[in-house]
């Protein structure tokens, strides 16, 4: 059985040390987290993560960002992201989220294009 890899490294982005955490799964398969110090209410870091309609202002390379309720009670996100704004390349995900509020959100691919 093959040991995980992990990488543990602090980064400032921004003027914020970012905590991150990156493990080898095996084979394609990693797990990336991080973590830093926010001086905000749990509930307004809360409404900013899972407004997935919005992510596109947040996180660099998403030209578009939205998001469906599904009847399983869990939310399906399609994005687009861009690859080469000079070449207008552009990708296209599918992604489904579990919530566990105040605690955890887990994206789990649904499909996907050159992703």
């Amino acid at each position: 059985m093959m040991s995980k890899e992990i990488l543990r490294e602090v980064k400032t982005v921004r003027g914020a040390d970012v905590n991150i955490l990156l493990e080898n799964l095996g084979g394609t398969r990693r797990r990336i987290s991080g973590g830093l110090r926010i001086e905000a209410p749990p509930r307004a870091i809360w409404d900013i993560l899972t407004n997935y309609n919005a992510l596109n202002e947040y996180i660099p390379n998403i030209a578009a960002s939205g998001a469906v309720l599904q009847p399983n009670g869990r939310v399906r996100i399609e994005q687009v992201g861009v690859i080469s704004p000079t070449l207008r390349l552009t990708t296209r995900i599918v992604l489904e989220v579990k919530e566990e509020p105040y605690r955890k959100l887990t994206f789990s691919k649904v499909e996907s294009r050159e992703f």
